[in-house]
This record gives structure tokens, C-alpha cells and sequence, in this order.
């Protein structure tokens, strides 16, 4: 795990000035290679052959050079074959499989490497700049191309720090991300950066704009009569996949929560030998907390347990957290993400994540809308549930809060959204936006100032409206919301976030449920394979009922992972609004200090979606302030 950047350009960019920004995500070493207009530069986190696999590395005669951030997971049987085809290696590195992969292969090696990577190599043969992302993203890849000019990074800061990119903001993005709290790919926060998407390449030679193409997209659907042996079929892929995810010459942990997706994966470390096995989770000061549960599976798993406490003035570092990040992010979930990361640095290099399990498996609630919507009874009485709508704003608000499982109360704001949610109930497209948006079509108009109103019409045209039509008119609703989730909300929010997170405090973050067999084979099983009687993660639930046993664990679980913003942490809280969405602290040519101040004192009276709306706004307003934004 590592950070690389590098450039074709001449004058050339600093690739110093690059490095330095990322060296968080290599502590243990630096390298750069120039050469004419073409440099690779590799920030060093040591995982795998400590003493021998430097970077840039370069092939026997010179002519490829390669940088490379992640872990390639079947690189040991690459090898093998490789050997076996006549080449020999000088390390015992996975970078030097990749490199070796390529010079047998060419681009066709990337139908064979399974695991976490994004990779920018120079063949001098040709010419010729090649980079590639892993299939599901959990690699972050990002370039620039102007005039003639190339650039790449980890991070967006890299393409910052060496001019490639300006601290200008997009503001078709800046719509977006009042709609999904984060960014959609291939967009970024900034004008000039672009995301290469998961399961693409580029190619880029000479003067020429890079050339992106896609090797690899999701499986389609295979129909599957026994049930049984699919379910078989997915609990040893999951163990494979916890085993493979194992290797590392460096101490491993995990971040253990009280659910399923988390304690699946930490007693598959466990029946695989690993140890000392040290885990860790967070607490919520005042709270109802998780952490309960995660220290009873620690003890029956025989996990050594940390346990993280986040204090109030904690956040006070959010800023910081939005820096590592490149972007503004309104998830206040960070904080205690980085919070553990930390923690875990003190101990282990590398931790096992139970991300992925939700995207893969079905396993979110606008997923178990979208199912029972789809039910012929519920298609039926779509155009009657439109004239229910208006009698749901009469209903009390603890009545509603009694009905849904949700961990705070649903409020006025959440009564009127599901006040929407019924009048749309025809438009499965619309239904999932209600889900998915933080703030509706009004509440942004609302919001942007004269500045940002043209982003609002683009991101409309460009991605709401196609992405709603796009659901709509699917054969299977729930199919196409799912894999746009696969596409959008798992590599540009949850992985992103976790990357971040992890390379802040120089560890590597590793997600099993994305192994490529395993993850390939969830996508593939038809929807009634993955969702259940208004549940979903049905072959999870299965394999973790028949394999993992915690005694004394209620059932049903915990609830979702939620940080609540009330209690002790709301004079901190307020601190925040009263800096960053005070009158005075807002430029009203980019939002609307009115707007912003009703979003502000409805919050508490609504606090599952209104302090979600509050800290989407802070992490706007951090953002600009924290990269010096300016608007075009």
C-alpha cells in the first residue's frame, strides 16, 4: 500500500512537490524516476518483502518502469506460472509479479491479477504511459490532461501541489454532493482533476489525451436452482477470501463492530490461525454504543479488543479529515473512522474491513424499499399510495419512529420525505433519489447561490434525470439501483472514505467482501438469493448463522453504524456551525445564508436527516476553505 504520482510534460511538474504531499500514505520510503518529459514517483508503505520491493521498479533492460499502490492477492500462483514459463525473479515482491505480468502479457495481464491496485507504468518501447484500477475502486487513481500535459496521483493534493490541477471547484459537483453527500465519479471536487473509474485503464503516448478503456465490468446475473449449494458455494469463497486478504509480512488486525458483516470476517481470521488477533472498535460518549457487543465477540473470538472512545473536541480536527480527503465529505462517520484507524496504527499496519458486504449483498434499506416495491401487490396500489400521501404529514412523529428501525428520530423532515416517498412510489428511479439524496430538487435550488445554479441544471441533465430514467425503465429496478451503487456509492464514498481514513495514519485497509471471486459470485446471484422477506446480505446471514456462533448475541443484530451529533457532542457541533454556516461565514454567490440558517434550526427537531443536512453543508464550507477554493 503506497502513494504514486508522476507526469508526462515538458516543462516537467515537481515531482518533489508531489511526493511530499503524499508521503502519509508511504512512511516507509520514497523513490522517483525521470526520464525526458516522463516521471514516476512512489511513496512507500511497506507490506510485502520489506527489503526488496522498492519502487520505481524497472525491468531488466530499462525499458519498463512501474509504479504501484495495493496488494495483488494471487500474485504467489502468478509467479509460479511465470516460472514455470521460463522468467525469473530478483524479489519476492507482488510489484515485481505485476511488472513481470506485463512484460509477458501486456495489457491482457489485467484479466488475470485479482486484488486492491491502481498502477501507472512507462514502456519506453512504445512509448507509451499504461495504468489500470482495481475492478471495484478500492484504489484511488486521479488525472489531469491539459494541453498536452499529464499528470496523475493518489491524491487530488498531488496534481495540487505540483500546479497540474487549480483550486478551482466544479460546480456541477458541488450538486451533486448536496445530493449524495459525496462526489459520483468519474467527477471530482475540482475542475481539472477526473477519477479514472473502476475497471478501466488508460493509455496515454505522447501529446495526446489520455485514452481510458474498460477491461472489466460487473457479471451479469446467472440463475441458480439450488439454493443450498450456492449458499455452500459463498461461505467458502468467503473463507477463501479472508485467507487470501491474510498475507502480509507486517502485524494485522481488524475493525470489529457488533454486526454481522465485521464479525464474519474476524472469526474467518480466527479459524485461519491468525494471531495475535487485535481488533478494534469505537464508543460513543453518552451514547447507545457498539461496543458492547464487539467486546463480547472479541472475547469468545479471542481477539485482543481496543476499544476507541471519541471525545467531543475531536471534532474540531473535521477539517483536517476533508484535507486527506480532497473533497467535501458530509458523513460525520469520519471522524470516528480516522479516530480507530489511528488507534490501530499504534499496533498494526494492516486491518481487515467488513466493507463491501452491504453494496454486494443487497444489504441497504433503500435495497428492501426497492424489493417490496417491486412486489406485484405493491405495483398495484402504486397509484393509490400517491393519494395516501398527504394523510402521512397528519401521522405523529413517534408513531413513525415506533415503525421504522431507524437509530434516531425520523423527525418532520424524515415524516415529509416519506410523505414523497409515497407519491412517487410509481417511479422506482425516484424512490431510489429520495433514498440516496441528503437534500431534494428544492432544497438545493433553495441553497446554491448565483454562482452554482449552472451546476445544479448540469448535474440534473448529465446524472439525476438519466440515472432516474435509467431505473425506471429497467426490466428489474432493484437490479439497476444496485449496480449503480456498485458503480457510484461503494468506490467513490465507502472505499474512498476508508482509503483516506487508513493512509491518513499510514496503514492499509483490506476488504474481503471484495475479493474478486467472492464479490463476483454475490453479484451474480439472483436478487431472490440475495433479499429476503424485506432483509437483505440473505447469503451472509445464512453462512454466519451455520458457522459463526457468539453466545449470549441478541438476534437481529445491531442497527447501522450511526454517529449521533446531539447530547455531548452538540456544543461541539454548534461550535462548527457557528465558525463555518454563520451569515458572515457564508459567500452568498455560492449558497444562500437564508437557506442555510432554516437548514440550521431545523436540525435538531429532525435529527436522523436534518444533522445529516448540517454536516453536509460543514463539509461543503470546510472544503472550500481548507484547499482556498475559488469559483470560475
Amino acid at each position: 500500500m503506497c502513494g504514486i504520482c508522476g507526469f508526462r510534460a515538458d516543462p516537467g511538474y515537481d515531482l518533489d512537490a508531489m511526493l511530499a504531499s503524499i508521503a502519509h500514505r508511504g512512511p516507509d520510503g520514497r523513490g522517483a524516476w525521470r526520464s525526458g518529459g516522463v516521471a514516476l514517483g512512489h511513496a512507500r508503505l511497506a507490506i510485502i518483502d520489506l527489503a526488496g520491493g522498492a519502487q520505481p521498479m524497472h525491468s531488466r533492460d530499462g525499458a519498463v518502469s512501474l509504479v504501484f499502490n495495493g496488494e495483488i492477492y494471487n500474485y504467489r500462483q502468478l509467479r509460479r506460472e511465470l516460472e514455470a514459463s521460463g522468467q525469473s525473479f530478483d524479489t519476492s515482491s507482488d510489484t515485481e509479479v505485476l511488472l513481470r505480468m506485463y512484460e509477458a502479457h501486456g495489457e491482457r495481464m489485467l484479466s488475470r491479477i485479482e486484488g486492491m491496485f491502481a498502477f501507472v507504468l512507462h514502456d519506453a518501447r512504445r512509448d507509451l504511459l499504461f495504468g489500470a484500477r482495481d475492478r471495484f475502486g478500492i484504489k484511488p487513481l486521479y488525472y489531469t490532461w491539459d494541453q498536452g500535459r499529464f499528470a496523475f496521483a493518489s491524491e487530488i493534493k498531488a496534481l495540487l501541489a505540483c500546479g497540474a490541477c487549480r483550486p478551482v471547484g466544479n460546480p456541477k459537483s458541488a450538486a451533486l454532493f448536496l445530493t449524495f453527500r459525496f462526489i459520483p465519479g468519474p467527477e471530482t471536487a475540482f475542475a481539472d482533476a477526473l477519477s479514472l473509474p473502476p475497471g478501466t485503464f488508460f493509455r496515454q503516448k505522447g501529446n495526446r489525451a489520455p485514452i481510458v478503456e474498460r477491461y472489466w465490468d460487473l457479471p451479469e446475473v446467472e440463475p441458480r436452482t439450488n439454493e443450498e449449494d450456492a449458499f455452500e458455494c459463498f461461505s467458502g469463497l468467503l473463507r477463501e477470501a479472508v485467507s487470501s486478504h491474510l498475507m502480509s509480512d507486517v502485524p494485522l488486525g481488524a475493525f470489529l463492530s457488533g454486526g454481522v458483516d465485521s464479525t464474519a470476517v474476524t472469526a474467518a481470521m480466527a479459524a485461519c490461525g491468525h494471531r495475535p488477533l487485535e481488533t478494534f472498535t469505537v464508543d460513543f460518549r453518552g451514547a447507545p454504543s457498539e461496543s458492547v457487543e464487539a467486546e463480547r465477540t472479541a472475547r469468545h473470538l479471542g481477539c485482543e479488543q481496543h476499544t476507541v472512545l471519541v471525545p467531543p473536541e475531536s471534532l474540531e480536527m473535521f477539517p483536517e479529515l476533508l484535507y486527506h480527503l480532497d473533497a467535501p465529505f458530509g458523513d460525520a462517520i469520519l471522524l470516528p473512522l480516522y479516530l480507530v484507524c489511528l488507534e490501530a496504527s499504534k499496533r498494526v499496519k494492516v486491518v481487515m474491513s467488513g466493507d463491501g458486504a452491504d453494496e454486494t449483498m443487497l444489504g441497504y434499506i433503500h435495497h428492501e424499499a426497492l424489493a417490496k416495491l417491486a412486489r406485484p401487490r405493491m405495483r398495484a396500489l402504486a397509484p393509490f399510495m400517491g393519494l395516501a400521501a398527504p394523510l402521512v404529514n397528519m401521522l405523529p412523529v413517534s408513531l413513525l419512529d415506533k415503525a421504522f428501525n431507524y437509530p434516531d428520530s425520523m423527525g418532520v423532515l424524515g415524516r415529509e420525505r416519506l410523505a414523497r416517498l409515497l407519491a412517487r412510489a410509481g417511479s422506482p428511479g425516484g424512490v431510489y433519489l429520495l433514498f440516496a439524496s441528503v437534500f431534494g430538487e428544492d432544497e438545493r435550488e433553495a441553497l446554491l447561490g448565483p454562482a452554482l445554479a449552472g451546476g445544479e441544471a448540469d448535474a440534473r441533465r448529465e446524472f439525476l434525470e438519466p440515472l432516474r430514467r435509467r431505473i425506471d425503465q429497467a426490466p428489474d429496478p432493484l437490479e439497476a439501483a444496485y449496480r449503480h451503487d456498485l458503480r457510484h456509492w461503494l468506490p467513490d464514498n465507502i472505499l474512498t472514505k476508508l482509503d483516506r481514513m487508513t493512509m491518513a495514519v499510514g496503514i492499509e485497509g483490506r476488504v474481503p467482501y471484495l475479493g474478486d471471486r467472492l464479490a463476483s459470485f454475490a453479484i451474480s446471484l439472483p436478487k431472490a438469493l440475495k433479499i429476503r422477506g424485506g432483509r437483505g446480505k440473505l447469503p451472509l446471514r445464512t453462512h454466519f448463522q451455520r458457522n459463526v456462533v457468539i453466545p449470549g448475541r441478541p438476534e437481529g443484530g445491531k442497527k447501522a453504524f450511526y454517529f449521533p451529533l446531539q447530547g455531548a457532542y452538540q456544543d461541539a457541533l454548534n461550535n462548527l456551525v457557528a465558525k463555518y454556516l454563520s451569515p458572515g461565514a457564508i459567500n452568498p454567490h455560492i449558497l444562500d445564508p437564508r437557506a442555510v440558517g432554516r437548514v440550521v434550526a431545523r436540525a435538531g427537531s429532525s435529527p436522523l436527516l436534518g444533522f445529516k443536512q448540517v454536516f453536509t453543508l460543514l463539509g461543503f464550507q470546510m472544503w472550500q476553505e481548507r484547499f482556498g477554493i475559488r469559483w470560475e
